[in-house]
This record gives structure tokens, sequence and C-alpha cells, in this order.
């Protein structure tokens, strides 16, 4: 591994294992909404409204790479992504009334009853 702050290998070791703040909470998200799947907490139903909004991924995968190289890109893509993932899944407890929904500030619920996926 190279040392030097200033050496062009250690820029592309860096560059090359940097890690990825939006990849992490997505994973960290998905991981969690399975476990509440698993436990019962979220209905299994919620897939089928969740599911419409994949180019979502694509969008986020896109800007990733647009945004990818500036600097401060790393902390707008996760707040991009995170506010994404929040609606869409607000969106889907929504609409299989999860019992979840009590707790989500009504400006949410609000929000995510006014558009429709057909």
């Amino acid at each position: 591994m190279p040392t030097h702050k200033y050496d062009a290998e250690y820029y592309r070791y860096c560059h090359h294992h940097r890690h990825s703040y939006t990849s992490g909470l997505f994973i960290l998200l998905a991981g969690i909404f399975l476990l509440l799947n698993s436990f019962g907490v979220v209905p299994w139903q919620i897939w089928d409204f969740i599911w419409p909004f994949w180019p979502v991924a694509l969008i986020l995968l896109g800007l990733r790479i647009i945004f990818g190289r500036i600097p401060g890109a790393e902390i707008m893509m996760f707040l991009i992504t995170l506010s994404a993932l929040c609606v869409v899944i607000a969106y889907g407890l929504v609409h299989v009334n999860s019992p979840l929904v009590a707790h989500m500030p009504h400006q949410l619920v609000d929000f995510v009853k006014s558009f429709t996926i057909n």
C-alpha cells in the first residue's frame, strides 16, 4: 500500500477503496425492512406497492455516477437516497394500512396519499 499522500498510487488506492455511504444506507435500510417483514411488523403485501418504484434505484445510481467526483457529493447522495427511500416506504405503508402509519408525520402521509401509480 502506498504511504505518501502526494503519491499517485496513494490517490488511486484511496479513491478505489473509498466507502459509499449511499450504498451502505440502501443495504442497511433494505435489511431492516426485510427483518420487519419477517417479524410481521410490516406485511409482505407492501412489496406490491413498492415494486413500481424500482426505477428510482436507477435514477439514484445515475446521479451517483454523475456527481461521484464532486466534493460533497457523497453527503448530497446520502440525503437524496434517504429522502427517496422514506417516501417510497411511506407510500407502501400507507397503501397496506400498516399500523406504523399512526407514528408517521401527517404531512408525509398526506403527501404519499396524493399520488397514485397505475
